[in-house]
């Protein structure tokens, strides 16, 4: 399953939390623990954003601009990665 619709059940799961429905009974609290697992899953899948980072070079390549305009955005963008590491 794609991430984005992982997250989206994962997030439909967790409507209820905190509400009087999630703690009604064992089976409603293990499905709010269950659900939070999943998320939790997502997120450290998703927690390094290095190989992203490391993708946007070829996106960049694709994309209907001069070659000048390219390097100007790569070293626009990895100033901004860079004072944000």
């Amino acid at each position: 399953m794609k991430c984005e619709a992982r997250s989206k059940v994962i997030d439909d799961a967790l409507q209820p939390l905190y509400s009087p429905e999630s703690f009604r009974d064992a089976k409603s609290i293990q499905g709010i623990l269950d659900a939070l697992d999943q998320r939790l899953v997502v997120a450290e899948e998703n927690a390094d954003i290095q190989p992203l980072l490391k993708k946007v070079p070829g996106y960049v390549a694709k994309v209907d601009a001069t070659n000048e305009e390219k390097q100007e955005y790569l070293t626009g963008f990895n100033e901004s990665v860079a004072k944000g590491a």
